[in-house]
């Protein structure tokens, strides 16, 4: 925003009258257009940048999640697993979200577009120098608050494929877990993840997967990407593990911190 009112205040030292900008000299010169690629670039560097942390997000939250979930099945079966490694596919596939990407490019296009929306509509209106820095702050603002919903999405869809994979990994490793849908109940609680709340996961098609009764369909968890995105935007909830057997062997009383040395993913 320093950068944006340092070249607001330059155009309107030079072209204002009575502390107002006229389109129609704004327009004339193309005024309106280089303020508008001054704009786009000052925001540009922040915006790869917010790109760039956005991508590595999923792959390690997945991979985080994984490992911490891991931990805790072998401390309440109280003996080690050897979970081998973390298929480079199934990291791939969380990390190349064809909706992640499409959410993030749009970042970058909805900035671009409201920023001409806030010069156009500011020089139209003959708004003063204060009123259009507001204005752009707010375009600025809103894109950083929409970052932030697709960092939590983004972050809570590699937590529950994270967590999906620990369990059918430690199925196979011969591990039986029950697995609950836990919904984060208040004011703000969807009346569908409510209705979930405490639905234990059953077998359906060789995999432990949720029957999501609001939209008769079987899901692996909350976050799942069949789910639509009404379901899936800021979501919550999460699955909770519970053993189906009594431990099979004497707990091993590490830290998470100890066990990572021995348990690279």
């Amino acid at each position: 925003m320093r950068e944006t009112r340092s070249k607001l205040a330059t155009i309107f030292e030079k072209y204002s009258v009575d502390g107002k900008l006229s389109y129609v000299d704004m327009a004339k010169y193309n005024r309106l257009t280089q303020l508008e690629n001054e704009l786009v670039t000052v925001f540009g560097e922040t915006q790869t940048k917010i790109n760039a942390t956005l991508s590595r997000v999923p792959e390690n939250v997945y991979k985080d999640t994984f490992s911490l979930n891991a931990y805790n099945i072998e401390q309440m079966a109280g003996t080690k697993l050897n979970w081998g490694v973390l298929p480079k596919d199934a990291i791939k596939a969380v990390a190349s979200n064809p909706l992640d990407l499409i959410a993030r490019n749009s970042l970058s296009q909805n900035m671009r577009t409201n920023i001409r929306r806030a010069i156009m509509q500011g020089t139209i209106q003959g708004k003063s120098y204060a009123d259009m820095a507001k204005d752009i702050k707010g375009v600025y603002n809103v894109t950083a608050n929409k970052a932030l919903v697709i960092a939590r999405t983004e972050g809570q869809r590699a937590m529950a494929e994270g967590k999906q994979a620990s369990y059918a990994k430690a199925d196979k490793l011969g591990i039986k877990m029950r697995l609950f849908w836990d919904a984060y109940l208040d004011s703000r609680t969807r009346d569908n993840h409510a209705i979930m709340n405490g639905v234990e996961a059953e077998e359906h098609n060789g995999e432990m997967m949720f029957y999501y009764s609001p939209t008769g369909q079987w899901v692996t968890g909350p976050m799942d990407p069949t789910l639509p995105a009404s379901e899936i935007i800021n979501c919550r909830c999460t699955t909770r593990q519970e053993l189906a057997d009594e431990p099979v062997g004497q707990g091993q009383d590490l830290s998470y911190e100890d066990w990572q040395k021995t348990h690279r993913f």
